[in-house]
């Protein structure tokens, strides 16, 4: 609420913001009230996984929460820096889908949270209503989440997938806060959060002003690893449009029974065992054939991996593989293959999908 003393009215206040601060006009110019939003999703907690409420500090030294600490470095080329992170969603996928994996990866992860608007006086911030007017996410048109940059990164109909707001515009309350709901999609990286609002109090110096605030939108699987440098295990990666560094991760409990069976591979056949696909750095679509889309469904929160064989696709050869893995600690190890041919690969899941 803005306090009755600074209620001045708007043509006497906007003609003084115009004037010099100091009585002979020399000097430095008085700041002309302006709307900010200065908290975008600020109540939005601990939602599962591994992850820690942190305060982080926006443009103007202003407080954003933010939550998870997992901003890869991957994503130095994004475009989100000097964007202030408005919020951090998990999309803890794994826990439903069917046998195919096709709903592995939560794409409705969902991260309730306030904007709250302000009108800025004299360097002092007072909760203004009004109505955001456009809720939007944006891509920075840069690679992120671990794909290459021959991916389409625009905002088009075959650009990066992005999550959305729901609602994506409305009046706020009268305490000015605006309540809303991210819905992740497929694809984990950083996203810009672009909020166009209006001030709408007769009471404020602000009312009628529009404007616009970006924020940066992290979406990470929480919690996935780098595989190291084993001995027993030799990275062998798939053609596809993803950094070589980028490509190797996995949730923690997965790595331990990856290494395993690395090392029965290697106890039985002499030899390190051809890891070929696990999860991208943070998660999210593993789009192999560069198109955000399947295949490698199931390669989006870190518990699959692919193993060759490591003998030309040997039906015996692939049977006792698979056994391996479930005897290192995997729930269930399949032979994959394209439909209609027999199978080139062995893919492990360390949990069976409902």
């Amino acid at each position: 609420m803005i306090p009755r003393s600074r209620r001045i009215p708007i043509p006497l206040l906007l003609a003084g913001a115009l004037a010099a601060c100091t009585s002979d006009g020399v000097g430095p110019r008085a700041e002309a009230p302006h709307p900010r939003v200065l908290q975008a999703f600020a109540n939005a907690g601990v939602q599962d996984g591994p992850a820690s409420l942190l305060e982080g500090l926006g443009e103007g030294g202003e407080p954003v929460m933010t939550v998870g600490v997992n901003a890869s470095s991957f994503d130095a080329q994004s475009g989100a820096q000097g964007l202030p992170i408005a919020f951090h969603v998990h999309p803890n996928g794994g826990t439903r889908g069917n046998l195919r994996g096709k709903e592995v990866f939560n794409a409705n992860a969902t991260w309730p949270g306030v904007i709250t608007l302000f009108c800025v006086i004299n360097g002092t911030n007072y909760p203004t209503k009004g109505s955001v007017d456009s809720l939007r996410a944006r891509n920075f048109g840069t690679p992120t989440g671990g794909h290459g940059s021959g991916h389409d990164f625009s905002d088009t109909g075959t650009g990066r997938p992005r999550g959305r707001y729901v609602p994506d515009g409305g009046n706020t309350d009268d305490a000015a806060r605006f309540r809303t709901e991210y819905r992740a999609n497929i694809a984990s990286g950083d996203e810009m959060m672009a909020i166009f609002y209006t001030i709408k109090d007769p009471d404020s110096p602000c009312d009628g002003n529009s404007s616009v605030d970006y924020y940066r939108a992290v979406v990470r699987v929480p919690g996935l690893v780098q595989i190291p440098q084993d001995a027993n295990l030799q990275l062998v990666p798939p053609t596809s449009n993803h950094p070589s560094g980028t490509f190797w991760f996995l949730e923690p409990t997965t790595l331990a029974t990856t290494r395993r069976m690395g090392a029965l591979f290697r106890r039985d056949y002499d030899t390190p065992m051809p890891l070929t696909a696990a999860a991208l750095a943070q998660g999210g679509i593993n789009d192999i054939g560069n198109n955000w889309g399947p295949s490698h469904w199931e390669h989006r929160v870190g518990t699959d991996i692919d193993v060759d064989d490591g003998a030309g696709n040997d039906p015996t050869r692939i049977r006792q593989v698979r056994r391996l893995g479930e005897q290192a600690g995997f729930a269930v190890c399949e032979g994959h293959g394209r439909r209609g041919e027999p199978p080139n690969h062995i893919h492990c899941k360390q949990r069976q999908y409902p």
